[in-house]
């Protein structure tokens, strides 16, 4: 008990000390401190990271037992191996994580204010109804299409991947670019700014693993650049003329061309979340991984 009450003793004098000089800046830097350690959480919520968050407290764990009963060979190895080589070894396995965690960071407010992204998406609007009517011409006559909104996320990389064509938004050049005869009709076109940047592009195929066999590689590349990204991605299906689009890694399929434009305007002009034009019920949400027919 003695122990017990010095213990206790020698806590609450170093709180006392502690909150003594305790200042504005120090209450400041908790805050910043406490901020980063919530915004570390919240991306790597629902990944692959937590597990790893998961063994790292485990491997400190071990060390501090191999600490506490002396145990210097375990805690040798955990020390100049572990804690050396595994700050490497996060970076290189988890590297797809890291880069969707600093991507969404780079979409916040902030951000999108210091590059003047919001100014580049609010200029999309002036492609959305040459895009609709195209869609709505496309899906009667069962022309195959791809068109990516760019949004926050540039997609220069993506742009290099076909044939750069940086011309005004018109319905009949993008119905021309999708025409079976075209040479750039099978890929992606790039949108960027209000204007058709590129054409011809190669998307990433969807990572889901337990997507539908039955969805097409439009689809699949649709929803790839989804996740990838935050561009809204518009497809028309070859076989049975039906639109989809794909938006944060969720694919639409089976909309009109009215709903497109609503959803765009909605993106792009009132700058809603998307998310907000699915509660509403105009849409019926299909999984990915569930049936259907097959759509190119």
């Amino acid at each position: 008990m003695i122990a017990m009450g010095e213990f206790l003793r020698n806590i609450y004098t170093q709180f006392i000390s502690v909150f003594s000089t305790f200042s504005f800046w120090d209450a400041l830097d908790i805050l910043a401190v406490t901020f980063i350690i919530y915004m570390a959480i919240k991306l790597i919520r629902d990944t692959r990271a937590v597990q790893l968050i998961k063994g790292i407290i485990v491997f400190v764990v071990v060390y501090l037992i191999a600490k506490i009963f002396q145990l210097q060979l375990l805690a040798f190895i955990i020390q100049e191996v572990v804690l050396q080589w595994g700050v490497l070894a996060v970076i290189v396995l988890f590297q797809p994580e890291i880069r969707h965690a600093l991507e969404r960071m780079g979409r916040t407010k902030l951000a999108n204010f210091i590059t003047q992204s919001d100014v580049k998406m609010k200029k999309q609007a002036d492609a959305i109804e040459p895009v609709c009517r195209a869609c709505s011409s496309m899906s009667a006559a069962r022309v195959g299409a791809l068109i990516v909104f760019e949004s926050t996320t540039p997609l220069a990389d993506i742009a290099a991947t076909g044939t750069m064509i940086d011309a005004n938004a018109e319905s009949g050049l993008i119905e021309n670019i999708f025409y079976p005869k075209s040479p750039l009709h099978d890929g992606a076109l790039i949108i960027r700014a209000g204007r058709l940047l590129s054409a011809g592009c190669i998307l990433p195929l969807s990572s889901v693993g337990n997507i539908s066999r039955e969805l097409g590689t439009r689809h699949r590349a649709a929803l790839g650049m989804s996740e990838e990204s935050d561009a809204f991605v518009i497809v028309v299906s070859e076989e049975t003329g039906a639109i989809s689009y794909a938006y944060k890694s969720t694919l639409m399929r089976n909309i009109s061309a009215s709903d497109l434009r609503d959803v765009l305007s909605k993106t792009y002009v009132d700058n809603e979340d998307v998310e907000d034009v699915l509660s509403s019920g105009k849409n019926k949400l299909k999984s990915w991984f569930k049936g259907g027919k097959k759509n190119g």
